[in-house]
């Protein structure tokens, strides 16, 4: 795994992140906490929507980057729409998972934010999901037609985030233990986060209306 995380995600050689002198500044023990459970937040809520495709959670980022990273295993099988709008509230796990934890908003989820609101844009755009009247015409410059849209697209990223709470409020035995594996180990395979998920109460979760 050590060979794994230096040659796949280029992470450097150290026993302790908290002490890993290849970083550029020391990182604080109120920082990582943060960052475990943000991991642990997409974690949860990727591996309740989609079981078993969480494959590795690392409290470390990658290269000399602070932060962590989660990545997951993409099953084809799963029908697109239900993939696109799970993997939506996924990504809003991380945020949601601090405001629950810590009461704060988490300023390192600017990029998932980014990526959330660039994927409903298009489904609100082009593939009409909150109703015709919203996709792009002749009147494509229309500040009316703008404003509807974003004001759409705030709505149902407001919906998803709502529901990565919800799943989060009703797994915090799953959430916690995973962020405190995470202090232990600094990532997580799939082997363990299959382990921690069988020794907690585990409250079902779907995607809901959303």
């Amino acid at each position: 795994m050590k060979a794994c995380m230096k040659t796949i995600f280029d992470m450097p050689e150290s026993d302790s992140f908290m002490e890993d002198d290849c970083l550029p500044n020391p990182v604080d023990s109120n920082l990582f906490s943060q960052i475990r459970y943000h991991e642990a937040g997409h974690a949860v809520v990727h591996e309740l929507l989609f079981p078993g495709s969480v494959t590795l959670i690392s409290a470390r980022g990658k290269g000399k980057d602070i932060g962590g990273f989660t990545s997951y295993y993409d099953n084809p099988r799963v029908h697109p729409a239900y993939r696109t709008k799970g993997k939506i509230i996924a990504f809003l796990g991380g945020m949601a998972a601090i405001e629950q934890v810590y009461g704060l908003h988490d300023c390192g989820a600017s990029r998932d934010l980014d990526r959330v609101f660039e994927i409903i844009r298009k489904l609100v755009v082009n593939d009409c999901i909150c109703g015709f009247h919203l996709h792009f015409s002749r009147h494509r410059d229309s500040e009316e037609l703008i404003a509807r849209q974003e004001q759409a697209i705030a709505i149902e990223v407001e919906k998803a985030f709502r529901k990565a709470k919800e799943i989060l409020v009703g797994n915090r035995e799953f959430l916690d233990a995973i962020a405190a594996e995470l202090t232990q180990k600094e990532f997580l395979t799939a082997l363990d986060v299959k382990r921690i998920k069988a020794e907690c109460h585990i409250a079902p979760a779907s995607i809901g209306s959303i």
